[in-house]
């Protein structure tokens, strides 16, 4: 609408200040002609700062898997400047790589991993504003991202440098892990020699998981 009266404005503003046989004539232009500044300026307001207009957002939440079949894991891969980050995640998936998209990743004590994602857009802050600027406002453009991790307290948040390192390392510690394991084992069935496979393979996963864990410290050195 606001492009209609401006036209209109300017077209009455051009009829009223070249045609003196109309009475007041120059009066009824500068009226014309302030309407249609007002009309430019809004316009102008619109585009530039968004006046009319309210910002909206859209929100969408998803259970994620690690990208590593082996191990629970969020991966980022340094982009730009060295301070953003792009995350990857379930079937290798990203995250914007732009300046407008914002991550959070949080741990809590959940059982499965999830991203919100929320979207966010200008809509017309009224009925008058939709009237006003209606075929000029731009409604569908995403402004900007939030992406919000929350993952379980037991996964590890790495960069896809070192999760290439940690799998080197963790290869390079198998014969560690082997010795370590037949170390527990003797000296718990010697304690219990009627150990059952249940305790076994409990002891067996803990000697895995304090390797893994000094793994994960040495590549986060």
């Amino acid at each position: 609408m606001l492009i209609a009266i401006l036209i209109i404005a300017l077209i009455l503003a051009f009829i009223f200040t070249t045609n003196p046989t109309i009475k007041f004539h120059l009066g009824y232009g500068a009226i014309f002609f302030v309407i249609a500044a007002w009309s430019t300026g809004m316009l102008i307001a619109n585009q530039n700062n968004h006046v009319g207009m309210k910002k909206v957002a859209t929100s969408e939440t998803q259970t994620i898997k690690s990208v590593s079949p082996k191990m629970d894991m969020l991966l980022y891969k340094n982009h730009g400047n060295g301070k953003e980050k792009v995350y990857i995640y379930d079937n290798k998936k990203t995250t914007k790589a732009d300046t407008s998209t914002k991550i959070t990743v949080k741990k809590a004590d959940v059982k499965y991993a999830s991203v919100t994602v929320k979207k966010y857009r200008y809509d017309y802050a009224s009925g008058m504003d939709n009237m006003l600027y209606a075929m000029i406002a731009d409604t569908s453009t995403i402004t900007n991202r939030h992406y919000i991790f929350t993952i379980p307290n037991s996964w590890i948040v790495l960069s896809t440098d070192q999760g290439a390192q940690l799998q080197k390392v963790l290869k390079q510690k198998q014969s560690q892990i082997k010795a370590e394991v037949q170390k527990k084992l003797m000296a718990a069935m010697m304690k219990n020699p009627k150990l059952s496979k249940k305790e076994q393979t409990a002891i067996i996963n803990q000697v895995k998981a304090q390797v893994i864990k000094e793994a994960i410290a040495e590549v986060q050195k």
